[in-house]
């Protein structure tokens, strides 16, 4: 059969993590939020008493965001949040049967979202977020290089939707 018997896994998880929030009076910003948290995963696959593969993972995050007071233009209102998000993780397999390198991750984006309400019912909204991640994988095997850096991603995405509101609903019975 393709399934192996007699393994088990043992399995551990830790994860730590901060929240917070601060009201700000006067000046542009209403709002900052904060938050971070790590994480520890290792799994170990354990067959006949013996640990065989081992997979460990380790991660951090942060974000932080402003909320913009709201402003008046153009006859209506102005509302906003910016923000920055960063992650890094660390993940391997070692033993005979990984068949997945170790890796090192990282990414960094900035972020925006602006939404406009010229009149009731109405609001328009305009988002950007700006990223870069990386990911460092170490080849092994036949490979001299030792580990390549690569860019995963790096966009910028503006999106500009509309989405109109219904003031009443009317239910209509054709028999």
């Amino acid at each position: 059969s393709i399934a192996e018997e007699a393994i088990r896994i043992r399995m551990r998880r830790e994860r730590v993590a901060l929240q917070s929030q601060a009201e700000i009076d006067g000046g542009l910003i209403s709002q900052v939020r904060a938050q971070a948290a790590t994480t520890r995963y290792a799994h170990d696959e354990i067959e006949e008493g013996a640990v065989g593969t081992q997979f460990r993972n380790r991660a951090q995050d942060a974000r932080v965001e402003a909320s913009l007071r709201p402003l008046s233009l153009a006859g209506g209102t102005l509302t906003g949040t910016w923000g920055v998000q960063l992650e890094q993780g660390r993940f391997s397999a070692l033993g005979e049967e990984a068949f997945v390198p170790p890796s090192r991750t990282r990414q960094a984006a900035l972020f925006a979202l602006e939404s406009w309400a010229p009149s009731k019912g109405t609001e328009v909204s305009l988002g950007v977020r700006v990223e870069r991640a990386t990911a460092l994988v170490q080849l092994r095997g036949g490979c001299a290089s030792g580990g390549r850096r690569v860019t995963v991603a790096s966009q910028i995405s503006p999106k500009l939707k509309q989405f109109p509101r219904a003031t009443a609903a009317q239910s209509h019975d054709p028999a």
